[in-house]
């Protein structure tokens, strides 16, 4: 995973795995896909954006700073253009 997302082996034990895979895995289908543009979105309802903090650190690896509801993109590997985005979903999907 480390290779693809060009980051130094082994990623810091702080690094959350599930941000690894869902990263890798858009980067794959863009692959697979022939394009050049990769977007990986982490979609919360959590009313006080829990885990936004292991987000904002992820980005860091990269070089980027995070915001809520906003994307910010890199280039990897000199030919993919890899987005990130933290949309906080509407709480009012939360009540039934």
């Amino acid at each position: 995973m480390c290779g693809e997302l060009c980051l130094d082996y082994p990623p810091p034990s702080k690094v959350r795995y599930q941000l690894l895979h869902r990263t890798v895995s858009a980067i794959l289908e863009t692959k697979r896909f022939r394009s050049n543009e990769a977007v990986m979105v982490v979609h919360t309802f959590s009313k006080t954006n829990e885990w936004f903090e292991d987000y904002q650190y992820f980005l860091s690896l990269f070089g980027l700073e995070a915001g809520i509801n906003q994307a910010v993109t890199v280039k990897i590997a000199e030919e993919i253009n890899l987005s990130f985005a933290w949309v906080h979903g509407s709480e009012n999907y939360l009540e039934s």
